[in-house]
């Protein structure tokens, strides 16, 4: 499996197959149908180029030809979509020779009349980033999910046509970072499977995740190494692999046009009853953030030994409120010059730490430390770094005030402060 390509070229370079005897198109015709199910552009436009070969004889040329339309996959229209070739065939005489039908069952990026759908050509530096990647996949990637994509039962899932491949890189990058374990559904099968983490470079990584991305006729965008950096940072305390429902439940945040924000600011249930009610904010989640000790507990953060903050995580809404008007609330609700301390609340754990999710979030996060430093008598002690890995707190430290408005906290510290803000009490 996998040398079809090249049988194919042994056996058309053999003057004694040059002339046609009982059994050799149907042999031709399904080494070329395996060739064109790789879906391999390269071999796939290398078939053809065989098919257009001056001196192929037309048995040849004819078998060659049916047997990579023979491997189309239906379009969205149930009829036979046209097979994908990553340039258009070269060989002595280019597309000219080849076949009318074939020919008519093939397209490229920028070939005239295809444009509909199909991938934007790379430039230099994604070609190279592809061939790259086609090399460290055949070493790394290929004894499980196959050099054809199609996965192998009992190892990997296939990769061809997945919305996990297609999708947004991100994901993608974290299960390369990270790993996965348990189950997912692919296919019509749950597979439940171990992948081990690949040791490799932001740009090694990259350049798996950009050659996936545009074999096998896909035509999903390239993957640059920021990408594959910024998720590494973000995960950076991150030790166990990835599950689907983790990586599923990201992704519907994307979806649904939400975005993240991690503010520490001081004890949580105080920060969380603030934001709670910002007009855009759908979701605010007390937990653990900046440490270096996985799933702590808030007895373990109260200690100052694990390095975490307290923190709240926002699912917003940046159509309802931008990032930056966040960021003035930020200001607002504490105080943000005091350094690991708010109020009577005192040690790491309380520092005032912003966490950016992107490069955007951090440019604006110090754009606006910059503006709201004159309006405090003291100097701004707020960190501004790289969000990395949530750990949600107890649940009874979620939504504090709300279940508690009686206790002691909440009436001497909380209730003030939302007063104090204008806010609902």
């Amino acid at each position: 499996a996998g040398r079809e390509l090249e049988v194919l070229r042994a056996l058309l370079a053999d003057p004694d197959w040059a002339a046609p005897r009982a059994g050799r198109d149907a042999f031709v015709r399904l080494l070329a149908r395996c060739v064109g199910r790789e879906a391999v552009g390269e071999r796939v436009a290398a078939a053809a180029e065989l098919a257009g070969a001056p001196d192929a004889a037309p048995w040849q040329r004819a078998a060659l030809a049916a047997g990579l339309l023979e491997a189309r996959a239906p379009g969205p229209d149930g009829e036979p979509a046209p097979l994908r070739l990553t340039a258009a065939p070269a060989g002595p005489v280019g597309t000219a020779a080849l076949p009318a039908d074939l020919l008519a069952g093939l397209t490229w990026p920028g070939r005239p009349g295809f444009d509909e759908g199909a991938p934007e050509p790379l430039d230099a530096a994604g070609r190279a980033a592809f061939e790259r990647g086609r090399a460290l996949y055949a070493s790394t990637c290929a004894a499980c999910h196959q050099a054809s994509g199609r996965g192998e039962p009992g190892k990997a899932p296939p990769l061809r046509h997945s919305a996990w491949v297609l999708g947004d890189p991100r994901r993608l990058a974290r299960i390369l970072d990270r790993g996965f374990a348990g189950a997912i559904e692919r296919g019509g099968r749950v597979w439940d499977l171990e992948m081990p983490a690949l040791v490799a470079s932001d740009e090694e990584i990259a350049a798996i995740l950009t050659y996936i991305r545009r074999e096998w006729g896909h035509g999903a965008p390239p993957v640059d190494a920021a990408t594959v950096r910024r998720v590494r940072a973000a995960d950076a305390e991150r030790a166990r692999p990835w599950t689907a429902e983790e990586l599923t439940d990201m992704q519907a945040d994307d979806e649904n046009g939400t975005q993240l924000a991690t503010f520490g600011a001081g004890c949580f249930w105080c920060v969380e009853a603030v934001l709670e009610q910002v007009e855009g904010v759908a979701k605010v989640e007390s937990g653990y953030m900046g440490g270096r000790v996985e799933n702590p507990t808030y007895r373990d953060v109260c200690t100052g030994d694990t390095g975490h903050a307290e923190v709240v995580q926002v699912t917003f809404d940046p159509a309802v409120v931008s990032y930056e008007a966040l960021l003035e609330w930020f200001w607002r609700l504490h105080d943000p010059t005091t350094l690991n301390r708010q109020g009577a609340d005192v040690g790491t754990q309380y520092r005032s730490a912003i966490f950016f999710h992107s490069d955007e979030q951090r440019a604006a996060a110090e754009a606006s430390r910059k503006a709201a430093a004159p309006h405090f008598d003291d100097p701004i002690v707020t960190e501004i770094t790289a969000a990395t890995t949530f750990w949600p707190a107890e649940d009874y430290h979620q939504d504090y005030y709300r279940g508690n408005r009686s206790a002691g906290y909440c009436r001497m510290v909380i209730a003030p402060k939302l007063d104090k803000l204008g806010l609902e009490k």
